[in-house]
């Protein structure tokens, strides 16, 4: 039988904020935090990648764009490659068009220019949080 806990985590989605400014993460945690979501942090897309290894896939990454450890192009194709059902959504004061065009090609969910309207976020993870994970795609050979 299962215990109250682990049927109130059952259909709990997840978010995995990933940003070098401890302060940018400690408030989209504290935004986003509530009893159908749960907040992880990352640093570094090494710490991030480490936490999906560790723990699996989450229903959602937010990233900064730049990182220093790792370009977060880099870290989307690093994402996708491992967990292509995993939304990831940008968050960046960087507005060149050029990669907002290349990391939507890339297959982010979406990017968003910073100071961002907390409405918006909320839409936009909202969205991406209804999506369905794709399953993956077996070939019978």
């Amino acid at each position: 039988m299962l215990q109250q806990a682990q049927r109130s985590a059952i259909g709990r989605k997840s978010i995995l904020v990933l940003s070098e400014d401890p302060a940018w993460r400690r408030l989209l945690v504290n935004l986003l935090e509530s009893p159908r979501r749960s907040v992880g942090e990352a640093a570094s897309s090494v710490e991030a990648l480490a936490a999906l290894d560790a723990r699996g896939p989450c229903s959602l990454i937010l990233s900064d764009i730049e990182l220093r450890d790792r370009s977060g192009l880099e870290t989307l194709r690093e994402i996708k490659r491992l967990h292509p059902e995993v939304p990831v959504v940008f968050l960046s004061e960087n507005t060149d068009i050029d990669l907002y065009l290349t990391v939507m090609d890339e297959g982010a969910f979406d990017y968003l220019p910073t100071p961002v309207q907390l409405a918006d976020l909320l839409r936009v993870i909202g969205r991406a949080l209804a999506v369905p994970a794709r399953q993956p795609e077996y070939s019978v050979v």
